[in-house]
């Protein structure tokens, strides 16, 4: 019974693949991180990651290609996970800080459990 279910698992899954691309684009390899935790993408298609050039931070990787500092967490603040959700707000594992934290877009940093 297990089999069968896999099989037809592995059937559907082979036909509902996307194609693959037609060109390869090149991406910019992201440096400067101090301890690589997350990642997550937003609806929008940009890349967040966690302590992008020091502890504490968090990086954003833009569909354009740019890379930068989105935020500083308060302190004390080390980002050891990133979430985001259906509104684009980033949530933030913050270890040193004991707290869960919500950035919202345009970088409003809420404590939502401490």
């Amino acid at each position: 019974m297990y089999s069968l279910l896999l099989i037809i698992a592995l059937l559907h899954a082979q036909t509902s693949l996307p194609p693959l691309p037609e060109k390869l684009v090149r991406h910019p390899v992201i440096s400067d991180i101090a301890f690589a935790e997350g990642p997550a993408f937003d609806r929008k298609g940009s890349l967040y990651f966690a302590n992008y050039q020091h502890n504490g931070t968090i990086g954003r990787l833009t569909p354009d290609g740019r890379v930068g500092l989105w935020v500083e967490l308060p302190r004390p603040g080390f980002a050891f996970g990133l979430k985001t959700d259906g509104h684009d707000n980033v949530l933030v594992a913050d270890m040193d800080g004991k707290r869960l934290l919500r950035i919202a877009p345009d970088k409003t940093i809420t404590t939502l459990a401490d």
